[in-house]
């Protein structure tokens, strides 16, 4: 997975799950054991799309 220019500043957590082939309940519990930084903004929990670049490609030296 690499990002390109096309690709989103950030997906919300049901696309998230659908990019990584996951369950959102595994996205969500992701996010609550620090594996994926999210942000609130209003109503919508935002993942940063170099985020699940980060976790595919297993960075360990980017905040994961």
């Amino acid at each position: 997975m690499s990002v390109h220019s096309d690709d989103p500043l950030a997906l919300k957590v049901p696309a998230a799950a659908k990019k990584l082939d996951v369950s959102e309940p595994t996205v969500w519990r992701m996010i609550r054991a620090g594996r994926l930084r999210a942000v609130r903004i209003g109503r919508n929990t935002l993942i940063p799309y170099s985020q699940l670049v980060a976790l595919v490609e297993g960075d360990q030296s980017k905040e994961v």
